[in-house]
């Protein structure tokens, strides 16, 4: 599970602002993805409106940034279905630059992570932030400094990969973790009165 109570925990308990730098973050993801084979963010999103949705980005327990997309639906012109994607790098012209891309999105392409601070910078693009108001992100430039330099660390040994989900979808994987485990457990007991 990866953490997943955990995060649910920090999502209840999320304050409004993720200083840059605070409480050495991404010195504690790298240690957790020290661990690992891949680099799997998690996307968790929180915040839903009519035209934007606003998650928290984690590795296992420990938040990154808060993230802004369109709002949820799946389309061109929304928010990136839920699912497990591959991220690489790749150049975009408009910017002269490379990006981190998030590939395999079913029905979209050129789906990146770049700054930006509301529904009008994005396309259906990631815009991470340190700050996030009801449907703005704010220290964008460098929220994508240090998730970028995140990235581009890892990605040279190991996959990265980015998983979107949601608060809903993480409480019913837990719950189906606590009643899967409360029913081997009931298994066993059992087992061991009929011998």
């Amino acid at each position: 599970m990866f953490g997943l109570n955990k995060v649910w925990n920090n999502l209840i308990n999320q304050k409004s602002d993720l200083k840059p730098g605070a409480n050495g973050r991404y010195e504690k993801a790298q240690e957790i993805v020290n661990r690992k084979k891949e680099l799997r963010l998690i996307l968790v999103r929180k915040w839903f409106t009519k035209s934007e949705t606003i998650g928290i980005l984690y590795v296992e327990d420990t938040p990154l940034c808060y993230i802004l997309e369109l709002q949820e639906g799946g389309g061109k012109g929304q928010a990136i279905p839920y699912g497990i994607y591959p991220i690489k790098y790749s150049y975009w012209a408009k910017r002269n630059a490379y990006f981190p891309h998030i590939y395999n999105v079913p029905g979209r392409s050129s789906i990146l992570i770049h700054t930006g601070n509301d529904k009008d910078d994005t396309r259906g693009c990631l815009l991470p932030g340190y700050q996030a108001t009801e449907n703005r992100i704010l220290s964008s430039t460098d929220a994508f400094k240090d998730l970028n330099d995140f990235i581009n660390k890892n990605i040279k040994s190991r996959p990265v990969t980015i998983d979107v989900t949601n608060a809903t979808k993480i409480s019913m994987n837990f719950v189906f973790f606590l009643v899967f485990s409360l029913v081997v457990v009931y298994l066993l007991l059992n087992k061991t009165k009929l011998k």
